[in-house]
């Protein structure tokens, strides 16, 4: 696996609040408040291997870009990064935008409120898909991918 761009997380997914990418719609959710994002991961679990570019912006400023060559899912931990926040630990309103291969591309706001961590999965059909929650701002655990059997 090869990253361009460091970054490591802290933040606890369990429980997902919701998994937004059942929709083709690229348009992000508008964000009223803030929250604090404290962690984010991204896992590839398709059989085939894929390229992933990840963008972070914080009140509309980018504040992370990133590239990953994330192996399938059958290599194992191999298809999992692990992102760490650099960006500031005020709440603010978040956007993350990935992009897969080069030309899928789909846009996630973070829900408001509190800390949230999230998970972003390149399912088995290739599809970008996120779950968030509400995250611990001192457990100092990654977020989990959800257990639905694919993983």
């Amino acid at each position: 696996m090869k990253a361009v761009g460091s970054l490591t997380v802290a933040g606890l997914l369990a429980g997902c609040s919701g998994g937004s990418g059942d929709d083709d719609d690229d348009e992000p959710t508008e964000t009223t408040g803030g929250s604090q994002l404290v962690g984010l991961r991204v896992a590839n679990n398709d059989d085939e291997a894929h390229r992933l570019a990840l963008q972070v912006e914080r009140n509309d400023e980018v504040v992370s870009w990133t590239t990953h060559d994330l192996e399938s899912r059958s290599a194992g931990e191999e298809s999992v990064v692990t992102v760490s926040p650099d960006w500031a630990e005020e709440p603010a309103s978040f956007v993350i935008e990935a992009q897969v291969d080069g030309d899928r591309h789909r846009q996630f706001a973070i829900e408001d409120g509190g800390c949230r961590s999230v998970f972003i999965e390149i399912d088995g059909e290739g599809t970008l898909r996120k779950y968030a929650n509400d995250g611990s701002c001192e457990d100092g655990q990654t977020p989990s991918p959800p257990t639905n059997g694919s993983a």
